[in-house]
């Protein structure tokens, strides 16, 4: 079996266009770091590959074969043998929101998995006795909810499926599509949703056939949450940063836009990344 080619990413937006001149560039000192014996995906019109590359103060010098790389070694290069794996310029994502996305990978998650109601239970009861020692009345939220792959197809739940769970605290489910949430009783008696809540504009409270709410909110009816979860402190932001960018890192994205940046947001990227006292 052959060995799958691993993905190494540089952060060389702007390859192709360097590579006649990094080619013909004149070698007037060594190059910092080199990439030898690789697959390197080049950009190009014709989705060239070369084997070998060339970085001096932080830009890219040659790209192309191995031989012509002899010469931008020196006695401080950095040599790297790819031993035939995939380089290739880094990734840009034009619309995303890191930290908001960086804080949910901290949060007990479901992992878009399919699971059964047990499942889902044990998943939320695991999250919930890993902080034993949590404020009995903290919220426990939990995301990444593939509400439309839980088995057997068709399957439903309500607050009576969080309602069993070894605990008084408040809960709440996110659906990955991020238009439902899953809410136990304490959570909608601490939002006042009973049976006589009309639906917001723009959501729906579901009713079981006794008119009680069964836990399911759709869009507007569960922005009443927002005001009630805490909002995460400046630690918890920064660890959001950091894990977003160590998310982004292994999957080869370089640069990004946050589409919405809060100064919030702004601060915790700007604190992870600021050289400590």
């Amino acid at each position: 079996m052959h060995r799958p080619l691993c993905a190494v990413f540089l952060a060389a937006l702007l390859l192709p266009t360097l590579l006649a001149a990094a080619a013909s560039s004149p070698n007037a000192r060594p190059a910092d770091r080199v990439y030898r014996n690789g697959v390197i995906f080049t950009a190009d019109a014709g989705n060239g590959t070369a084997e070998a590359l060339a970085i001096r103060d932080g830009r890219i010098v040659y790209v192309g074969s191995n031989q012509g790389l002899v010469s931008f070694v020196g006695a401080a290069t950095v040599s790297i043998d790819l031993k035939r794996q995939f380089l290739m310029p880094g990734l840009v994502d034009g619309h995303m929101h890191p930290l908001e996305a960086g804080t949910q990978l901290l949060k007990c998650s479901l992992n878009y998995e399919s699971v059964t109601i047990a499942e889902l239970q044990q998943r939320v009861q695991a999250c919930l006795d890993h902080e034993a020692s949590q404020d009995p009345d903290a919220w426990l939220e939990v995301v990444s909810w593939f509400q439309e792959s839980m088995r057997p197809a068709g399957v439903k739940t309500s607050r009576a499926t969080l309602d069993v769970l070894k605990t008084t605290r408040p809960i709440i489910i996110r659906s990955s599509f991020g238009h439902t949430v899953l809410a136990n009783t304490r959570a909608l008696a601490l939002a006042k949703i009973t049976a006589s809540t009309p639906d917001p504009i723009g959501g729906k409270i579901w009713h079981d056939a006794s008119g009680e709410p069964t836990g399911l909110l759709e869009d507007a009816a569960y922005e009443v949450f927002s005001s009630l979860l805490p909002k995460p402190t400046d630690g918890q932001n920064v660890a959001g940063a950091k894990a977003a960018l160590k998310a982004m890192s292994r999957q080869g994205v370089t640069t990004f836009l946050d589409a919405d940046a809060a100064a919030e947001d702004m601060a915790a990227f700007a604190r992870y990344g600021a050289p400590e006292a």
